[in-house]
């Protein structure tokens, strides 16, 4: 499996050359677009419905398609937990499945299951008895498992469980919202307890922008409730936890909320949005009580529509939050811009980028400054992981844009963070972001990159994108979720795969297209942390840029050795087929041209693969 691993962080750190935050340009950063009103049933009707694109198989990196769906929107903001590493090295893994567009009637939980050596056969139907979506995934009772997920009606929460996983008939219950509000949407559910039997659900109320009704005073109330025997009666029910109330919040939107997975009778979520304070709700005794930690202090609190705002920076919605062996909590969180300039129409900015990283031994943002969150003060700091990479190293952010907005998911580029912590203490972080020189001509793709850190998120290895290789170049790469539980030697995640920037559902309103959902097995030590991955990358060679580039005709890579090495290259057209390779064989260290004849090309982009012994980098290169 390490061969073939390193195949694709090779690429990810030969291409990326271990690359630098990219320098985003002013004119991208100050760019407006107004918020659009998160919307439970969302569909796009104006699609074409029997257009289909496929989607190039992933065999780069050690990963499975699991999974397919038209459905192509997974959360609005932050993804839910939809995979669990057991113990016994068994996986389920959940994501929201539709194949009837536009309406999506057959809408539901798709759900595989890996038992130890294959996976199962590609799911086509939902497991639930009627339409639902956005599914939550625990482990249940002693071999167990159970998601929760939203119906969109008065049945409110359906919890599907089942005894043993993997196999047997799925029993359902429900979770109705209280009086007046029986419907609950979007929730977020973890599991715990000796035997997991207790269930932790939190989710809100339909907003008014959803043709909910004010509850308690909120616009979208974020309501608790637990289980101590496994989903049969509900101990506590739809309440409003103190700091969560109408005294200090006007309301909530969906999925801008995120569990923590429990350790013992400790627990812990995260809330918040770009017009909101954005606070941790932890608990040491199970959700008895509870301890309310404001994170970054809105500089506009209780916002509410007349209020006229300055730009300030803000958290873009989506984060996510683990707690480490201490039970201490470590949170991710998207940044970027807002405004109201007339109390109406608010504003955020798509190309404002970055990833920060907090922990309960850092100070909060609870100033209400403006600038607490711009991600050049962050970078000062130290505290922002995650970025727009730096690709071709020439110091700018290279992206084909206009004044359209980027492929829209409404969250920054670099958003959709993911963390986990192990049991050997190493924090790993992945995260989407846009990709330079990754594109379909229209618009640039998004990939997964992934970090770790080995001191508490002091420092961080370098971005690794998981699947910047020549097999994932066509792929826009989406809605990350990792297992929590990073016990052995692998990182488990899953995520959505296409061949289009963007989503169909809502946003940019793509034709619908078959999407696949993916799960990616990383060994940790991929991420940087060993000098064993590291080093060949660094120390070992170089590759150039070819020159000239663009070119018809000959162009010319050079590749510089420090040992003797094997070393070959090979050109490779769009569709994936090898148009020219040359092979040096053993060569000696030092500096190595190798010419590349495109003389019998037709004009467009094409890429080529140079290989050192086992390792593989691959660069972009355009013929006239």
């Amino acid at each position: 499996m390490k061969k073939i691993v390193l195949l694709g962080l090779a690429l990810g750190i030969g291409t990326l050359g271990f690359a630098q935050k990219a320098n985003i340009p002013s004119n991208l950063k100050n760019k407006s677009a107004l918020v659009e009103p998160t919307t439970a049933e969302t569909f796009n009707f104006n699609k074409s419905p029997n257009q289909t694109t496929s989607t190039k198989g992933v065999t780069s990196l050690s990963e499975a398609h699991i999974g397919n769906s038209r459905y192509d929107l997974q959360t609005n903001s932050t993804t839910q937990n939809r995979i669990y590493a057991f113990a016994d090295g068994t996986i389920g893994a959940t994501w929201t499945q539709g194949f009837d567009d536009p309406s999506f009637a057959d809408r539901g939980t798709g759900y595989n299951y890996f038992d130890g050596s294959n996976w199962g056969d590609l799911p086509t139907e939902r497991i639930e008895p009627a339409r639902n979506g956005w599914p939550s995934y625990a482990n249940w009772g002693a071999n167990g498992e159970i998601t929760c997920s939203h119906s969109g009606g008065n049945d409110g929460l359906i919890l599907s469980h089942r005894e043993n996983k993997g196999t047997g008939d799925w029993t359902f219950t429900y979770l109705q919202g209280p009086d007046g509000n029986l419907d609950l949407l979007w929730p977020r559910m973890v599991t715990g307890g000796e035997n997991n039997e207790i269930i932790h659900v939190i989710a809100i109320t339909p907003p008014t922008a959803n043709g909910g009704t004010i509850h308690e005073d909120l616009d979208g109330a974020l309501l608790y409730s637990r289980s101590n025997d496994g989903g049969e009666t509900w101990a506590i029910q739809n309440q409003i936890i103190a700091g969560t109330d109408s005294e200090s919040n006007v309301g909530f939107v969906g999925d801008t909320y995120s569990w923590a997975e429990p350790k013992g009778d400790n627990i812990a979520f995260i809330v918040g949005d770009s017009w909101t304070d954005f606070f941790m709700m932890k608990s040491a005794d199970g959700g008895d009580t509870w301890e309310k930690t404001i994170i970054w202090t809105n500089p506009y609190p209780m916002w509410e529509e007349g209020t006229v705002t300055d730009t300030f920076y803000d958290i873009d919605g989506s984060f996510h939050i683990a707690l480490d062996n201490n039970n201490k909590a470590n949170v991710v969180f998207g940044v970027n811009r807002a405004l109201c300039e007339n109390g109406t129409d608010r504003s955020w900015f798509p190309w404002v980028d970055g990833i920060a990283y907090w922990n309960e031994d850092m100070p909060t943002y609870n100033d209400g400054g403006i600038n607490d969150l711009d991600p050049d003060v962050l970078t000062e700091a130290g505290n922002l992981i995650g970025y727009a990479l730096d690709v071709n190293g020439n110091g700018e952010w290279d992206i084909l844009s206009n004044d359209d907005n980027p492929a829209k998911y409404d969250v920054s580029p670099s958003s959709m963070p993911q963390i986990a912590v192990g049991n050997d203490g190493v924090t790993y972080f992945i995260y989407a972001s846009i990709m330079e020189t990754f594109d379909d001509g229209t618009q640039n793709y998004r990939h997964i990159v992934g970090r770790a850190s080995a001191d508490n998120g002091t420092t961080w290895s370098e971005p690794v994108d998981l699947t910047g290789d020549v097999l994932h170049m066509f792929n826009e790469c989406v809605f990350p979720s990792i297992a929590a539980n990073v016990d052995g030697d692998f990182i488990h995640m899953v995520y959505q795969s296409d061949a289009a920037p963007g989503l169909a559902v809502r946003g940019d309103e793509d034709d619908y297209t078959d999407n696949k959902l993916v799960y990616l097995k990383l060994d940790k030590n991929e991420l940087g942390l060993t000098t064993e991955i590291a080093t060949p990358a660094i120390n070992t060679f170089n590759v150039s840029q070819n020159y000239p580039n663009p070119f018809n005709g000959k162009s010319t890579v050079s590749v510089e050795l420090n040992e003797n090495a094997n070393l070959s290259l090979e050109v490779i057209n769009l569709v994936g087929q090898k148009v020219f390779a040359v092979s040096k064989g053993q060569v000696n260290a030092g500096t190595h041209n190798i010419e590349i004849d495109a003389s019998n090309f037709k004009s467009g982009v094409y890429f080529y693969n140079v290989k050192v012994n086992e390792t593989t980098v691959t660069k972009k290169m355009i013929v006239k």
